[in-house]
């Protein structure tokens, strides 16, 4: 069994929905970080704070703010547990301010829980952007390596993240061989 941790990445930054219902506790920052680690950075120069004014839909909105050159990762504190074969989408607004780049993605875990994957499903957003809708599904691969994207941001962009969500498309991977068992639209 896998473990699938929803996380936002500089070049990558995440959440995930059971059909319909959002799996990411706290998704839209409603309740300030609650359910949310604590943001990581290889050096100082990384911070996430609420934010009232500059939002999408809600009251909040996560602003992070990046200023040295390495990578950073805020992630949901919940793990799930996954299969190989489910089927997930993630999504989330972002907005962006400054050279960079953002994307929503997850980070897959193996049984002995180490990472496999840091940016499994990413889509992003790159450069000044306004707030922008980022979608992804992903089918959890099976047993074995899978190789991570670095994730890389130049100094100085902020960040914006609102209204996150990751449901489960398709829990049961023998019947998503028919499109039509596992829609949820």
């Amino acid at each position: 069994m896998k473990r699938l941790l929803f996380v936002l990445i500089a070049v990558s930054s995440g959440t995930l929905s059971l059909a319909g219902e959002n799996l990411l506790v706290n998704g839209d920052f409603e309740h300030g970080l609650q359910g949310w680690a604590k943001i990581w950075s290889r050096e100082p120069g990384v911070k996430a704070a609420i934010d009232e004014q500059s939002r999408h839909g809600g009251r909040a909105a996560v602003r992070i703010e990046h200023s040295n050159p390495h990578d950073w990762s805020l992630a949901h504190a919940k793990r799930l547990d996954v299969k190989p074969g489910e089927i997930y989408e993630l999504s989330g607004w972002l907005r962006t301010q400054g050279e960079g780049d953002v994307a929503l993605s997850v980070t897959l875990y193996d049984a002995k829980q180490q990472a496999i994957a840091w940016e499994f499903g990413a889509r992003g957003v790159r450069g000044t952007t306004a707030w922008r809708q980022v979608q992804s599904r992903f089918m959890i691969p099976p047993d074995g390596p899978v190789s991570p994207d670095a994730a890389r941001s130049p100094p100085g962009p902020t960040i914006w993240r609102s209204a996150a969500w990751a449901r489960s498309i398709c829990k049961k991977p023998p019947s998503c061989r028919r499109r039509s068992a596992c829609a949820t639209r």
